[in-house]
């Protein structure tokens, strides 16, 4: 079932303007399927020291050194 939208999108509105696929599917160290970080999203965000999976995962921290990227990637959404 679609959800209705019951007002315009306002100029001061949060919600993003695009959609993009942040996730690949890996394996967890059994083999198992798990959705992790796309090589395309390592390279504006990181690989959180390695830690690229983010199914059910704690919050991640963006490096220092990819701050920019991450955020000129996420205002390109707006």
């Amino acid at each position: 079932m679609a959800l209705a939208r019951t007002a315009p999108l306002s100029s001061d509105s949060k919600l993003l303007q695009k959609a993009v696929r942040i996730s690949s599917l890996g394996e967890d160290r059994a083999g198992r399927p798990l959705k992790v970080l796309s090589k395309a999203m390592q390279a504006k965000f990181g690989d959180f020291d390695g830690h690229i999976g983010i199914q059910r995962c704690a919050p991640r921290w963006v490096a220092k050194d990819n701050v920019v990227k991450a955020v000129d990637f996420v205002r390109s959404l707006l």
